[in-house]
């Protein structure tokens, strides 16, 4: 119904952490971090990094609009091996390989992510910096920065000198 529909969006977007939030885990800087790997914890609740390019920024939940967020949730639950689900669609399948992952995680098993509970990166990623410190508050702003683990490297080259250039 339109009033289920209404309330599932409004939901969506209600914060997970409220004004009590203490940093119960987080990473060592060089540390890399790959996909459903726990990347921070809030008051013992896991972040879990996923890849992909939207930003996580509603609740995971039966009910909720398709988009891409849930596309890219879809698409790292099949990859990690927790069913064959597909689509931009939030299906009882989805909701399935989320309990499997939560309970492979040791999670509670809620068929849910609340919003705060997965992180969008491109890929794997490398802990450059960290804020924060366990136990202390949840305050606005960075809580770490990330770069990826994928080498990169440009020179300045005067083209006549291409050919003393090879790649490897």
């Amino acid at each position: 119904s339109s009033a289920q529909h209404a309330l599932a969006a409004a939901q969506s977007t209600s914060t997970s952490y409220g004004s009590s939030g203490i940093f119960t885990a987080l990473p060592a800087v060089g540390v890399v971090i790959t996909r459903g790997r726990r990347l921070y914890a809030i008051n013992g609740a896991d972040t879990l990094l996923l890849y992909g390019d939207a930003p996580a920024w509603r609740n995971f939940t039966a009910g909720m609009s398709p988009g891409q967020d849930v596309f890219e949730l879809n698409a790292n639950l099949r990859e990690l091996g927790f069913g064959a689900v597909a689509g931009d669609d939030f299906t009882a399948a989805t909701e399935q390989a989320i309990r499997a992952l939560q309970r492979v995680r040791g999670l509670p098993m809620t068929g849910s992510f609340a919003l705060g509970a997965v992180v969008f990166e491109p890929g794997a990623a490398r802990v450059t910096s960290v804020a924060p410190s366990v136990g202390q508050s949840v305050q606005p702003g960075p809580i770490m920065t990330l770069s990826s683990t994928r080498h990169d490297v440009s020179i300045d080259l005067n083209a006549a000198e291409q050919s003393h250039v090879k790649v490897g």
